[in-house]
């Protein structure tokens, strides 16, 4: 029986790989979150954006993606 990662091709390393990117932007999240708590919601949503404006298209979905989950986590 093949896994589902396998049936893609990916390997070990490109799914440890994956893994690690997900764990940087839920860090990531974590401290743009961190930071909700000294501003307004308004200055904050500019500052995301701004902070997201700096990262690449890959990294920017993976940040927004951990930033929706723990936003429906914490309702």
């Amino acid at each position: 029986m093949t896994s589902s990662a396998a049936k893609r091709g990916l390997t070990a390393d490109g799914l440890i790989a994956k893994a690690n990117a997900e764990q940087l932007a839920g860090v990531i999240a974590d401290k743009l979150r961190d930071r909700c708590k000294s501003m307004g919601l308004q200055p904050w949503r500019q500052w995301v954006s701004a902070e997201l404006a700096k990262m690449s298209p890959l990294l920017r979905s993976m940040v927004r993606a951990a930033l929706a989950a723990k936003a429906r986590g914490s309702r």
